[in-house]
């Protein structure tokens, strides 16, 4: 507190000081009288008293006497408590107010609380003894400082001398101002100059200051004269600081005229800042000039203070644009850089992929359909990628337009968790919606915008939620002035920072831009949702935990909604070609190749060339499989993605080369922008291919590569086979249209007499066995549905014909699917008459199926003896379960491709 004091007033409050201490210095010698001590002597004055009196009447006995004049005593002495008379062997014989409870009887000396007096009855003979008790003089803590009168009088004489003192000084300093020691005529030269100027002691004392320098550190000039140069707030400001208020370390020996009186030639201004406030400062340059006497003793220093406040500022402006500038830049450069990995990824399937199928590389139906599933899912994904930029192009502009129409929100929310109940369902995740409250049934907005705000956060949400789910709240907000629409998509995911929630939805930008390619994406989509919301007459906000979860809020307009009615819907209430011939594969020498990418499409791709190339290889998907496969099994060369997950390309690379190995590594990497090149040499790479991947380009590279360590061997490679597939078979389903079989079917199917053979490929070991599985059984099968129909049980006959309707289907036999598809609606209508004679043509068929254990009957040998039937291992039934594991061991490759026939379905073995 002291160093914010003028000297006049420290000198004051010195001074008071010293009475201060003069006075309680006499009350400690007891030149001042005491009060407690004169309170005390009345009161054994009074006790001697009563003592006199109440002596004649012990002795005449008359207690009652004395009862009466203690009675008196205390009730005309407002001081006095209580009273009586103990007799020597300690009984209480008179007794006067609470005496009993008040008295404490361990005390053996009077105190300001209780006085006794002992009483004789004659001259050495002790009868009892007098007891009084009084208010306490002395009153506890602050109380008795404040009410002590030596205290109060002490403390009036302290600020009356403080004041008096100050207020001598004032006059006393008014007759020997410092000011005076300058002449007038060098006094108005120095209050006229522009810069402030100040003239101090050899104690860094000012003598003389202009107003041009008090106005700039906010004083007048009488408060700076005799103050201390050294204790205005000063802070040091370099040459190439960016922010004004960023307040260097300084230490008093860095201010110029320290170093100065210290002998420092200063040949240059220093920069130095002076706190006004807390938010207003001044910036100076400073300049000293050190004045001395004859025999070099210091006398004095002018010291000059140029105020470059608003030079500092502009500076400071121009190197914020400086940096706005930069960090455009970097954005645009990040912005290039990121696109162009965006791009070229699922570029690299479609290209790919492509060339795959013009070439005529692969011919397995459900390969191609799988390829195809592939190209139209990675155009889909540059098709969205494209449209957010769009979407960016017009908001940034200022050309985004949006309606206001009547519009059904929680439906919209429906439409988006059935959009993405796919990706949902494909990670084990579940979606939900939850209402939590009453919510306008419409509202008037733009459907088409809030869907693509919440298929933006919902589909963040999945894609950065690896278990638990995600929910979509609504609740309408009338805190405010107007009420606002809310969603809320809450997640269960990996949950967000606080630095990462700051810049979540600026473009471009990412939570963690360091987890490499591990969930991917552009960084619009917030933005865009941001954008959006905002457009909607809302706004969107974020609350987040890390490793918890995520919790985004939107809220949007809602018009007029004061006639709307209000609901609460649950979830179960949303409604929710050319033909090119280019040449094939080259056949490469047997190469050991080592692939590593985190794409599954990108190791597909890869692995279809190589397959057909004639290399064996082993996949990896990020960097650490890489090394640790590396470091177990020899490998002629490596292709190598750079950006992958746990561990990147540049990392594995370069571990690779620091345990000595010298094998080729092949940089396969989406990043094609100027320096990724160098990027992968310097990190160890001995190649560098871009993607989307160049068939010809990889092979000619390999070919080479093989060239360089000798290797000539060729793998034999056989062409596969080509797939029997049974053109035009239409898919067995349990719909009624496709149940049914017309007549002339029926007749083609029972006009031919040739074996009946399945469509699926026998070539594969696991599809012989799903078939010989089915035909062992099939003759029991259908025994165990002529039984059900001769004994008119029509729901057994229903379920046993449904049964082998399904599996027969999926075990590519579709004429006894057909036929067993009529038994079975025979058997829904009731109709057993018509059943029989089918289940007659049923048995037909079956002895003409088949298996992949038999050779296929002549035409003549079946018609002639019908009775044949194929060998058997069991000659029961299958059960439902039976005929259920078979269907669920072909549909394995249907849930790969829904769109295959069931007879085709099958020609990719299930994985």
């Amino acid at each position: 507190m002291l160093p914010k004091l003028s000297t006049r007033a420290r000198l004051s409050f010195g001074l008071s000081m010293i009475v201060v201490s003069v006075m309680l210095m006499a009350l400690a010698i007891g030149i001042l009288p005491d009060h407690q001590m004169t309170v005390m002597k009345g009161r054994c004055a009074l006790s001697e008293s009563l003592a006199l009196q109440t002596r004649p009447l012990i002795l005449q006995r008359e207690l009652q006497q004395m009862q009466r004049l203690l009675e008196a005593i205390t009730n005309r002495n407002d001081d006095v408590l209580s009273a009586g008379l103990r007799r020597s062997d300690g009984e209480l014989v008179v007794s006067v107010g609470e005496h009993q409870q008040l008295w404490n009887r361990n005390l053996t000396q009077n105190d300001d609380r209780q006085v006794y007096v002992p009483l004789h009855t004659g001259q050495d003979e002790q009868w009892g003894q007098l007891e009084l008790t009084f208010q306490p003089v002395r009153q506890a803590g602050i109380a008795a400082l404040v009410s002590h009168p030596h205290y109060q009088l002490v403390a009036v004489v302290g600020v009356l001398s403080c004041l008096l003192f100050n207020g001598y000084l004032w006059l006393m300093l008014r007759q020997v101002d410092a000011k005076n020691v300058a002449p007038e005529r060098v006094r108005e030269a120095y209050s006229k100059m522009a810069d402030g100027v100040l003239l101090v002691n050899k104690d860094q004392r000012i003598i003389l200051a202009n107003e041009s320098f008090a106005g700039s550190v906010g004083r007048s000039v009488d408060e700076l004269i005799g103050k201390r140069l050294n204790q205005l707030p000063w802070f040091l400001v370099h040459e190439n600081e960016d922010s004004l208020d960023l307040e260097a370390e300084l230490d008093e020996q860095q201010l110029p005229w320290v170093r100065a009186i210290a002998g420092e030639e200063i040949n240059q201004s220093i920069v130095l800042g002076c706190r006004i406030s807390d938010h207003i400062q001044s910036i100076f340059t400073v300049g000293c000039s050190v004045f001395r006497d004859e025999g070099d003793q210091l006398r004095g220093m002018l010291i000059s203070f140029s105020n470059v406040t608003e030079l500092e500022q502009t500076k400071r402006e121009l190197s914020l644009a400086k940096e706005h500038a930069e960090s455009a830049n970097q954005a645009k450069s990040s912005f290039l850089a990121n696109m162009s990995h965006e791009i070229r990824t699922p570029m690299n399937a479609v290209l790919g992929f492509t060339d795959i199928l013009r070439r005529g590389i692969e011919s397995e139906p459900t390969k191609q359909q799988k390829y195809l599933n592939t190209i139209h899912a990675s155009g889909s994904h540059l098709l969205s990628l494209i449209n957010d930029i769009l979407d960016l192009s017009k908001v940034e502009a200022g050309r985004m337009e949006v309606e206001s129409i009547e519009c059904h929100p929680h439906t919209i929310v429906g439409d988006v968790l059935q959009v993405l109940s796919a990706p949902a369902k494909k990670k084990n995740l579940k979606l939900g919606f939850e209402c939590l409250g009453p919510i306008p049934a419409t509202i008037h907005s733009d459907p088409s915008r809030i869907r693509q705000v919440l298929l933006n956060l919902t589909g963040n949400a999945i894609k950065f939620t690896s278990e638990g789910g995600v929910t979509i709240q609504v609740q309408l907000d009338e805190t405010g002035p107007h009420p606002l629409y809310e969603f809320r998509v809450k997640d269960t995911g990996i949950g967000l920072s606080d630095s990462a929630m700051q810049k979540i939805f600026d473009p471009f930008s990412q939570a963690d831009s360091s987890t490499t390619r591990k969930f991917g994406g552009t960084g619009l989509g917030l933005s865009i949702s941001k954008r959006f919301s905002e457009a909607l007459g809302g706004d969107i906000r974020v609350e987040s935990e890390i490793g918890v979860g995520s919790t985004f809020i939107v809220r949007v307009a809602v018009g007029d909604i004061q006639s709307v009615d209000r609901i609460e819907p649950t979830l179960d209430d949303l409604d929710m070609n050319h033909d090119h011939a280019d040449a094939g594969i080259e056949h490469l020498p047997a190469l050991n190749l080592l692939v590593v990418d985190d794409g599954e499409e990108n190791r597909d791709l890869i692995s279809v060339i190589l397959e057909q190339a004639g290399v064996d290889f082993v996949t990896a998907v990020n960097g650490q499989e890489a090394v640790d496969l590396a470091s177990q099994q020899s490998f002629d060369a490596i292709l190598m993605d750079m950006q992958m997950p746990v561990m990147d390309g540049y990392t594995a690379a370069s571990t690779l080369r620091k345990a000595g190995m010298t094998l080729p590594i092949v940089a396969l990497t989406a990043h094609a922008m100027q320096g990724d090149a160098d990027k992968c040499f310097e990190a160890g790479c001995s190649h560098f291919l871009t993607k989307p991947i160049d068939i010809d380009r990889l092979l000619g590279l390999l070919s080479e590569i093989a060239a360089e360590l000798g290797i000539t061997r060729r793998k034999e490679i056989v062409p596969p086979a080509e797939p029997a597939v049974a053109q035009g078979t239409p898919v067995a389903t349990d719909s009624e249209s496709q149940v049914q079989t017309k007549a002339a079917d029926h007749n083609d199917i029972m006009a031919s007499t040739g074996p009946i053979e399945t469509t699926l490929p026998m070539a594969n070991p696991k599809f012989q066995g799903i078939v010989r599985k089915f035909t062992d059984r099939l003759n029991a099968s259908v025994d165990a549905i002529e039984q059900a129909c001769r004994g008119q049980d029509a729901e057994s006959l229903r379920s046993l014909a449904h049964g082998l309707k399904g599996t027969s289907a999926n075990c590519g036999f579709m004429p006894v699917s057909k036929v067993v598809a009529q038994v079975e609606q025979c058997a829904k209508d009731s109709d057993i008459e018509s059943a029989e004679s089918l289940i007659r043509d049923l048995k037909t068929l079956a002895s003409r199926v088949v298996g992949p254990d038999a050779p296929a009957p002549e035409a003549s040998s079946v018609k002639a003896t019908p009775a044949r039937k194929t060998p058997t291992r069991s000659r029961r039934a299958m059960t439902e379960e039976e005929m259920m594991s078979l269907d669920l061991s072909l549909d394995v490759t249907k849930r790969k491709n829904p769109a295959i026939d069931p007879a085709d379905a099958a020609e990719t073995p299930p994985r």
